[in-house]
């Protein structure tokens, strides 16, 4: 009967040599955030006028034009834990974010996904510095903040959570949001460009340049709009609509809960 015991001990003893690797403690003093461990960084040749996709699962993404035909990218990623937790998670340290650069061509896809180990949310930073002409084919953060600033082109940007700052752009622009709010400078608007701005629930700011050419469409379900160009108000009072200038461009803007500016960008 004793021998019958053994596998018993065997399996206990098997546990815990590894459940040291990662065990949870009581650790009242501890920080709800880890500074970043490691950085990544990597350049690659990309001509003006590619393509660059990228997905995100939890963090921040800066995209920037500069002056060369290259694509840097540097990253970096903290571990996140809930506000007040009292949790520590020892031993997690090689766990790391799965991150995937993939080249096709002249479409460059860049994948960031959080480690899948229970209670260890990794929040994963980018920054990228791309040729001024670019297209950003996707832009997809489940939950964080995006920044897109000095670029021409089109780009295409889906937000779970967090809000979108774009400056200094030329081209179309479309930008879906479920919860956030999106400020948007665009410039140089022109005939065939397209800015639509879509949120379920957050604000929208649009500034534009005196003299654009455009079409506009803007609706706040449950809030207010405002524009300092002449529009007409619909009957809910919650919509404005009319051409500025040549009308040549549109712009389409929603948002479910929230309010909408479209303001000049004064010289």
């Amino acid at each position: 009967m004793k021998l019958r015991s053994y596998p018993s001990l065997v399996f206990v003893l098997a546990c815990l040599l590894v459940i040291p690797a990662c065990i949870m403690v009581i650790d009242p003093e501890r920080l709800t955030e880890q500074e970043p461990e490691t950085q990544f960084s990597r350049t690659l040749d990309f001509q003006a006028g590619g393509n660059l996709a990228i997905t995100n699962d939890f963090g921040r993404i800066r995209i920037s034009g500069g002056d060369e035909d290259k694509l840097d990218i540097r990253s970096s990623w903290r571990l996140r834990r809930p506000v007040r937790s009292r949790i520590s998670f020892y031993g997690v340290g090689t766990v790391r974010p799965d991150i995937k650069i993939d080249r096709q061509d002249d479409l460059v896809k860049i994948q960031a996904e959080a480690s899948k180990w229970p209670g260890t949310p990794f929040e994963v930073d980018f920054e990228l510095i791309t040729p001024v002409s670019v297209n950003l084919q996707e832009v997809d953060v489940g939950r964080g903040e995006i920044e897109v600033s000095d670029l021409y082109g089109n780009a295409v940007i889906k937000l779970g959570t967090g809000n979108v700052t774009v400056t200094n752009f030329s081209g179309s622009l479309d930008i879906k949001i479920e919860k956030g709010a999106a400020f948007v400078e665009a410039l140089d608007i022109r005939g065939g460009d397209l800015i639509r701005i879509d949120i379920d629930g957050g604000d929208i700011e649009l500034m534009i340049e005196e003299g654009a050419g455009a079409l506009v469409e803007a609706a706040a379900a449950e809030g207010e709009v405002y524009s300092e160009f002449k529009l007409v108000a619909g009957e809910s009072g919650r919509s404005l609509s009319g051409m500025i200038g040549t009308g040549q461009a549109r712009i389409i803007l929603a948002t479910r809960h929230g309010n909408i500016k479209i303001g000049k960008i004064k010289e």
